[in-house]
């Protein structure tokens, strides 16, 4: 649990043990992205969210971790964005390195005389 943190993406799968609220009152399983709202290290619990209206999902059972599915992404909060700027700044030491073999060519078109 002490690899989540708040804000994460979570995607659950399958059937989890998980009742929650849908948008029209009715319980539903516990399908779909959310977000993790406050992490109880102790209980290893989390509070999700809704993911849309970003606010506290309203939740039933115990999960069931042999026939759900969860998973994370590994990239969240300032790891994505130092993600993409080290690779823009791989990219552009590259583009140095091979724009050092490029040759200028002069390509002049002939009138033709009609």
């Amino acid at each position: 649990m002490s690899a989540l943190k708040i804000g994460q993406k979570i995607d659950f799968d399958g059937d989890t043990g998980v009742q929650v609220m849908g948008d029209d009152g009715k319980p539903t399983g516990l399908n779909g992205t959310f977000l993790i709202g406050q992490i109880d290290g102790a209980q290893g619990r989390v509070r999700l969210l809704d993911v849309i209206h970003n606010k506290p999902v309203a939740s039933t059972g115990a999960f069931k971790p042999d026939t759900g599915k969860v998973s994370t992404y590994k990239l969240v909060g300032p790891m994505y964005f130092l993600f993409f700027a080290g690779l823009a700044g791989v990219l552009a030491v590259l583009f140095i390195y091979v724009a050092g073999f490029y040759r200028e060519q002069t390509h002049v078109r002939a009138d033709s005389s009609t």
